[in-house]
């Protein structure tokens, strides 16, 4: 069956490009954590996760007349696993598509979701604390990170944007889809949790800080970073949490927060997993 942009299911692909669904909104969109993967490739994770996880596929949307052979089997894989299939015209790909070359597939999915009770830890752990993250694409590369050096989990505190973000998950180049993430409204939320879980906290910070290389990390660690503008909540300055810092040898004060996660995690990566 072809539908046009009229059709319910393309209007839900619209309405979620456009941030329906986003912080401030109480429409279904936000309560079902639904997201776009857009192009053969988020498609790709999406039947993975889908085969893998049983992620839910909500429909997908595919234009026989732009795919090539390979992204027309992708399609079809995916349209047995999706509750809903359309094919859709090249105008109407168009018109859904927020990339400039649009390779013929997209695909609404729900997000996967944990709880407290279901995330299982090792005696060893790396988790990473996001507080008050505002921007999407700094979400997304966060997520990527923890899946390249294999953190145990994200956790949001103070969230100011959502997993569901559309550009979240094309900043995790889908990972989005695998990595474990708590939500806690708030930092003592989120800081109950960690110690009862057994996790020494670091702060990343300048002032009464240490380097980053120099600490012996615990063996449940982590590590959090705040707000691009603001930096993290003065709520986790408590006497138990340490404070990390990366020296700046240059002329710039700090670095962005995906870029900071990185070289922190790894670090600790380095050290849990007795790398040297």
């Amino acid at each position: 069956m072809q539908i046009a942009t009229g059709h319910p299911a393309a209007k839900q692909v619209l309405g979620l490009l456009r941030g329906h669904g986003q912080p401030g909104s109480t429409d279904a969109l936000e309560e079902a954590e639904l997201t776009v993967a857009e192009g053969f490739w988020a498609c790709e994770a999406v039947r993975d996760a889908a085969r893998d996880r049983g992620l839910r596929v909500v429909s997908v949307l595919y234009c026989p007349q732009v795919l090539r052979p390979d992204g027309l089997e992708v399609a079809h894989q995916l349209a047995d696993l999706a509750e809903q299939a359309y094919e859709i015209s090249a105008k109407t790909l168009q018109r859904l598509a927020e990339r400039d070359r649009p390779d013929g597939l997209i695909a609404v999915v729900e997000l996967p979701t944990w709880t407290p009770g279901s995330l299982a830890l090792a005696e060893r752990a790396l988790v990473l604390v996001a507080d008050g993250i505002e921007q999407p694409g700094n979400l997304g590369t966060l997520i990527r990170t923890l899946d390249a050096c294999g953190a145990d989990a994200l956790v949001l505190t103070n969230p100011r944007t959502r997993r569901a973000n559309v550009k979240v998950f094309r900043a995790s180049h889908g990972t989005v889809l695998r990595v474990p993430c708590l939500s806690f409204a708030t930092v003592a939320d989120g800081q109950d949790w960690l110690d009862g879980a057994g996790f020494g906290v670091y702060l990343a910070d300048t002032e009464g800080a240490s380097r980053y290389s120099d600490l012996a990390y615990a063996d449940r660690t982590a590590l959090v970073l705040g707000n691009e503008r603001f930096g993290i909540d003065r709520a986790w300055y408590r006497e138990s949490a340490a404070r990390v810092f990366i020296p700046m040898l240059g002329v710039a004060d700090s670095l962005n927060v995906s870029i900071s996660a990185a070289v922190l995690l790894y670090e600790a990566r380095s050290k849990l997993a007795d790398w040297r």
